[in-house]
């Protein structure tokens, strides 16, 4: 995908993906330069979630079936929250639901203190 400005988007479905683009020394040998996007945030869509689990009954579960060994419920808390709003059984059978997290979100990268990093001003 082109970008305004000069540049290319390279999307993929993992990130080992992601890391075989940037650690690649085939774009370097024809003068480009490939970089992770800073700004960028991970993001996943979960399609037809059940509106009869509550916003946070879908985090709990999120965090016990996918992350449990990657982050305390205290960090993961900290780290991660839904950009889709709230809803319940009136908004209809199902609803797409989208979680973001902070960059700094795995273990490796969480600040020793355990709360919210300096962000740069």
């Amino acid at each position: 995908e082109l970008r305004r400005g000069g540049g290319a988007i390279i999307r993929t479905p993992s990130v080992g993906g992601v890391q075989k683009v940037v650690h690649s020394k085939k774009f370097a040998e024809v003068g480009l330069n490939v970089a992770r996007n800073a700004a960028e945030k991970p993001k996943i869509v979960v399609y037809d979630v059940d509106t009869a689990i509550s916003p946070e009954e879908f985090m709990k579960e999120l965090l016990e079936n996918n992350f449990d060994d990657e982050m305390t419920a205290v960090e993961f808390r900290k780290a991660v929250h839904l950009v889709t709003k709230p809803w319940s059984v009136t908004d209809g059978a199902t609803v797409n639901v989208t979680p973001v997290w902070a960059s700094w979100a795995h273990r490796s990268q969480m600040p020793e203190s355990g709360g919210l990093p300096e962000l740069p001003a």
